[in-house]
């Protein structure tokens, strides 16, 4: 009776059982993206068409929408500024919706369906983004502004340069808040709290597998003469998915 009590005691968990395992490393994670690509193959592939289908929807409205031919595009600002303020929005939540089905897809749970999430977690997610973008760009913006003036124009590129290693931090410790929100339905706060736990520790290693693995995929479009564009987008959602998984593992286990 004692020896089935230490038994399972020593067992793992029935949930333990069922998690996948994510290996932290650059071949991991384009193993791990590639596989789940071509297990979601259908999933993707749809994801790909409804892309094309809403970006053409969007380049239909410009054109219809445009400003007159010869005219300036300064002669209509507020329709210029609707049109590729829309163009913006419509790629965050195109990427929001990738990233969620991305990371169900590593999850071994992927759902075409699930690139189309609820409007609450869109809204989050797209202010994710923006602070992100806010937090990473802040001093470009201010160096850029002192840039264009000849009085301040020295000073402005030495802000520039200055603040691209901070850019580049902010980053990292801050890029995994849009699948922290998505993963545990966090608030925004703590989606960026719960990106700084995860990357703990890890940030330059996630800097360098993010670059080598971008570099990865676009090679692998080229060698296949454009058609990698077809599944592009959802391979480096779905290896972000996993490099998140892969960094919360890690640091689960150093934390224990």
């Amino acid at each position: 009776m004692e020896n089935n009590t230490q038994n399972t005691n020593n067992s793992p968990s029935a949930q333990e059982l069922i998690q996948p395992k994510f290996e932290f490393g650059i071949g991991a994670t384009i193993k791990g993206a590639w596989k789940a690509c071509f297990d979601y193959l259908g999933a993707c592939l749809g994801i790909t068409l409804s892309v094309i289908i809403i970006a053409v929807a969007w380049f239909v409205i410009f054109l219809l929408t445009r400003p007159p031919e010869g005219a300036s595009i300064t002669e209509a600002p507020l329709i210029s500024l609707a049109l590729f303020g829309t163009l913006g929005l419509m790629y965050a939540f195109m990427w929001i919706g990738v990233s969620h089905f991305a990371l169900n897809a590593v999850d071994k749970q992927g759902e075409f369906s699930q690139f189309f999430i609820d409007v609450f977690r869109y809204v989050k997610g797209l202010i994710i983004i923006l602070t992100q973008m806010l937090l990473g760009g802040v001093f470009i913006i201010i160096g850029t502004v002192l840039a264009v003036n000849e009085s301040t124009s020295v000073i402005g590129v030495i802000v520039i340069i200055a603040s691209i290693p901070l850019s580049v931090y902010v980053f990292m410790k801050y890029g995994f808040a849009l699948f922290a929100m998505l993963d545990k339905n966090m608030g925004i706060m703590e989606s960026f709290a719960e990106s700084s736990r995860v990357t703990a520790g890890l940030k330059w290693q996630i800097l360098v597998i993010r670059i080598v693995v971008f570099v990865i995929w676009n090679i692998f479009t080229m060698i296949t003469f454009g058609l990698g564009n077809l599944i592009l987008y959802q391979l480096v959602a779905l290896s972000e998915a996993y490099l998140y998984r892969a960094s919360q593992q890690r640091n689960a286990k150093t934390s224990v």
